[in-house]
C-alpha cells in the first residue's frame, strides 16, 4: 500500500483557518503523515498554530504587499518543491486559489492525488497574473480528485464556473472539532455577556452592536476577540472610541485582542450569547452563502451560547427554526437589541436554546463527522494505489 503521506499547500497562515487545523489533527490520528505549508501573514502573528495536530508545519515568512510579493511567491514556491520532493505525498491539499497552481505542480510532479479545497470564493479581478491564476483554478477543480466547499450554494456557483464533477466535490462545513467543546456553568450569569470573535471589520463587527448595547440593562455587557482585516486597520479604536462616545463604560465593553483558538473558545464559554452576523444585501458570493463558511455560529454552539444571527432566510432555516438563535437587522440597533432582550430577560430559555445547540454539535455539527466523506475517499485512493 501506498505511504500515507499529504503535503497542504495554503498560501496564507494556516493559524487562521480552524477546518485546516481540524483536518491535519484527524488525518493524523488516522495514521497519515501530514506537513502543511503555509505564510506568515502580516497581523496574524498572535494566531498560533496548535500544539496537538500531530502535524509538521513549515512557514514561509510574508509581507504585506508590493513587488516583494512575487519574490515571496515565487520563495514558496521553491519551498513547496523541496518539500515535495523530499516526502513524497500521495495527497497534496491545495487550500485555497493562489495554492492552486502550485498544487497542480507538486501534484504532476509527485503523481500524486489532488484535492483542492475553497474556503472563500475569490473575487474576478482584472491583470495577468490574476487571469492565470483564475485559469489555473479551473484546471485544478477539474483536475482534482475531490474538491472541497463549505456551503451547498458555493459549490453550485463553483461547478458553473470551473467545470468540477459534481460528484467529486464535498460540502464540508466548518464546524468544531468534538474536543473544542467547552464546559458550562450549570448557574447562568446575573450580568449576561454578548460575545463575538473572529476577523474584525465594520461589516462582521458593526457600530450598531454598540447601539444597541446602550439600549439594553446596565448588567448587560459586550466582549469580542479577534483580528482586523486588511483594510480595516484602526477599526477596533473606532469601536471602542464610539462606545466611549454612548457613554458605555470600559466594563461593559471588553476588547479581548488576538489569541490563540483555544483561548477564543475558552472566553467564549465565559459568555451567554454570541453575535454571527453578514449584512442583508451583499453582493459578495462569500458574504450571501455563508452558512456553514462561517465557523462562529458553530463555535459558539460548543462553548455553550445561544444565538443571535442575520434575518437571511438559510440563516434562519438553520439556526432560528430548530431554535438555537433569534435573528435581526444587522444593520439596525433596535433590531439587535429586540433580538438580544428576550434571550437576557429569560435565562431558562437562553439556556435551553444553547444546550439544544451543543447537542447538534456533538451529533452532526462537528469536523469529525463533516470530514468523514473526504477521509474514507483518501483512504480509498491509497488503498488503491498499491
Amino acid at each position: 500500500m501506498a505511504a500515507k503521506r499529504i503535503l497542504f499547500v495554503q498560501y496564507a497562515s494556516p493559524a487562521g483557518y480552524p477546518p485546516l487545523q481540524h483536518a491535519a489533527r484527524i488525518l493524523a490520528r488516522d495514521g497519515w503523515r501530514v506537513l502543511v505549508l503555509g505564510v506568515q501573514s502580516p497581523g496574524m502573528q498572535p494566531l498560533q498554530w496548535p500544539a496537538d495536530t500531530g502535524a509538521e508545519l513549515k512557514l514561509v515568512r510574508g509581507t504585506p504587499s508590493g513587488a516583494r510579493l512575487k519574490m515571496q511567491y515565487a520563495a514558496y514556491a521553491a519551498r513547496a518543491l523541496y518539500w515535495a520532493a523530499r516526502r513524497k505525498p500521495a495527497v497534496v491539499y491545495a487550500s485555497d486559489p493562489l495554492a492552486a497552481p502550485i498544487a497542480l505542480l507538486l501534484a504532476r510532479l509527485s503523481r500524486a492525488e489532488l484535492v483542492y479545497h475553497e474556503h472563500d470564493s475569490p473575487a474576478r479581478r482584472e491583470g495577468l497574473a490574476h487571469r492565470v491564476v483564475a485559469r489555473l483554478r479551473i484546471q485544478a477543480a477539474r483536475t482534482a480528485r475531490f474538491c472541497v466547499l463549505p456551503n451547498a450554494n458555493r459549490i453550485a456557483a463553483f461547478i458553473d464556473d470551473t467545470g468540477a464533477l459534481a460528484e467529486r466535490t464535498l460540502c464540508v462545513w466548518n464546524c468544531p472539532s468534538l474536543a473544542e467543546i467547552r464546559e458550562r456553568p450549570s448557574v447562568p450569569s446575573p450580568n449576561p455577556t454578548v460575545y463575538f470573535h473572529g476577523s474584525i471589520n465594520a461589516v462582521r463587527l458593526p457600530l450598531a452592536i454598540l447601539d444597541a448595547l446602550a439600549m439594553l440593562p446596565a448588567n448587560v455587557r459586550f466582549a469580542f476577540a479577534g483580528y482586523e482585516t486588511l483594510g480595516a486597520e484602526g477599526y477596533v479604536g473606532t469601536f471602542l472610541a464610539h462606545a466611549r462616545r454612548l457613554g458605555l463604560a470600559s466594563e461593559r465593553v471588553a476588547f479581548l485582542g488576538a489569541a490563540s483558538r483555544s483561548s477564543v473558545l475558552d472566553w467564549a464559554s465565559r459568555c451567554d450569547i454570541g453575535l454571527a452576523l453578514v449584512p442583508l444585501d451583499s453582493r459578495d458570493i462569500n458574504m450571501r452563502f455563508m452558512v456553514g463558511a462561517s465557523n462562529k455560529p458553530f463555535d459558539y454552539l460548543a462553548a455553550g451560547l445561544a444565538l443571535v444571527v442575520s434575518r437571511l432566510r438559510d440563516w434562519e432555516e438553520t439556526f432560528v427554526q430548530p431554535g438555537y438563535a433569534a435573528s435581526c437587522d444587522p444593520s439596525d440597533a433596535r433590531s439587535i437589541a429586540a433580538a438580544l432582550a428576550p434571550l437576557i430577560e429569560d435565562a431558562p430559555r437562553r439556556v435551553a436554546m444553547a444546550r439544544a445547540g451543543l447537542r447538534r454539535v456533538q451529533e452532526d455539527w462537528n469536523y469529525e463527522r463533516q470530514f468523514r466523506p473526504l477521509l474514507q475517499g483518501l483512504n480509498e485512493c491509497i488503498a488503491a494505489r498499491r
